[in-house]
């Protein structure tokens, strides 16, 4: 009975068999998301029906999604207590709470997965929200057909969105500094530097990587291309970089990195928020007004003061792949600096002077160019050019420099 009535959900749903405005407008339907466990019971007949009285599928496609397993690979189940309540994960839980659900299947391993709850979780599982939750389960689909999920799990959603919230957060708090101040009102912002430009360029081919992750189901690239975007470009380099800027007297140059931090961050808050809807609401209502305020929009303010009613954003210009590897150049410059100095075992307090051979034609100028980033990142006092290395000197080798 059960499969006989759902074989029709996609059409009675919609009103049939009365010829409704919402039958005509949404069937066929346009996505179904299932298991591939139930191809068979479920889908094939939906097909039938839909076929058979109205002699069209009832969707343009299929998404078979991953099947969820407890830490052992056992798939998750109410009968068998290993299933995971996401109220648990959202809220919280106490040691008893969590013993609950098992006691009342009363599995045939209830002693074991008892134990296993008293030796992992003595004092219960700390909250983690909503949007840590729902980002650690899009971060799983990487992982293939069947995803392994335990409540440990979760704690990473809960690091990324911290994360998160305290990287826009030091734009945010720059932001009200910056309206606060009634004499850089009418300064102009100075135009963006070459950090920059590698930033815009880097929201680009994320944002067209998103999209093309949207388009084709591929839901765990989506995540992964994001979180390299807000932990590294945005949080790890962009807002390091950016620093010494905001931080400053020059009015001109100040607002010029806010008005390309404030921008890009704008663009990112879109990018998560089909993943992480609360906190990006919630953050992209104290940008926009700071944003409007200063007149720093980059292209023009949002649609919406909503983030769920704003447009999705579309990269600015075609990928820029040299500019983005003449940045790595300066990344893996910064990253060479910090071995050397943990190398020779050099405080870290203690700056340093460094010589640098360059082995490839733009080391030299955009090395100049984010001098002053570069020694701050690297913790150098500065950087003399030279031909060869003397006798005697730590080194770190890369195809670009010495």
């Amino acid at each position: 009975d059960t499969w006989f009535s759902s074989w029709l959900w996609p059409m009675s749903t919609l009103g049939w068999p009365r010829k409704t405005a919402d039958y005509d407008r949404y069937y066929p339907t346009s996505v179904l998301s299932t298991a591939k466990d139930i191809i068979f019971f479920w889908v094939a007949r939906m097909n039938f029906a839909g076929l058979h009285f109205d002699s069209r599928m009832p969707y343009r496609q299929v998404y078979l999604h991953s099947t969820i397993a407890d830490e052992q690979g056992v798939t998750m189940s109410k009968s068998k207590g290993n299933g995971i309540d996401p109220l648990t994960i959202i809220d919280g839980a106490t040691m008893e709470e969590l013993k609950r659900p098992v006691q009342d299947a009363r599995p045939s391993n209830m002693k074991e997965l008892i134990n296993r709850i008293e030796k992992n979780f003595p004092k219960g599982f700390e909250a983690v929200g909503t949007d840590a939750m729902r980002w650690t389960l899009i971060m799983s689909i990487t992982e293939g057909e069947n995803v392994k999920l335990s409540l440990n799990r979760f704690t990473e959603g809960r690091n990324f969105i911290t994360k998160l919230w305290n990287g826009s957060g030091r734009v945010l708090a720059a932001l009200e500094d910056e309206v606060a101040r009634a004499d850089s009102a009418s300064v102009a912002p100075a135009q963006p530097t070459e950090s920059d430009r590698w930033l815009l360029a880097r929201l680009d081919s994320t944002i067209q990587a998103v999209r093309s992750g949207l388009d084709h189901f591929e839901f765990g690239a989506i995540a992964q291309q994001l979180y390299h975007f807000v932990w590294d470009d945005f949080c790890s380099w962009a807002l390091e970089l950016a620093k010494a800027r905001i931080d400053g007297t020059d009015a001109a140059a100040r607002r010029g990195a806010l008005r390309v931090m404030g921008t890009v961050l704008a663009d990112m808050l879109r990018l998560l928020h089909p993943i992480i809807p609360f906190v990006t609401e919630d953050l992209f209502g104290r940008l926009v007004p700071l944003m409007d305020k200063l007149g720093l929009w980059l292209d023009g303010r949002p649609d919406s003061d909503l983030l769920i009613r704003d447009r999705f954003p579309k990269p600015r210009q075609a990928p820029q792949k040299e500019l983005e590897a003449r940045f790595e150049i300066l990344q893996r410059f910064v990253v060479a600096a910090r071995q050397l100095r943990a190398g020779s075992n050099i405080k870290e307090s203690q700056l340093v002077a460094v010589q640098v051979k360059a082995l490839h034609a733009d080391t030299r100028p955009m090395l100049e160019q984010t001098l002053g980033s570069v020694c701050m990142l690297a913790k150098l006092e500065s950087i003399d050019w030279a031909t060869e290395r003397k006798k005697g000197m730590a080194a770190q080798y890369d195809p670009a420099f010495e």
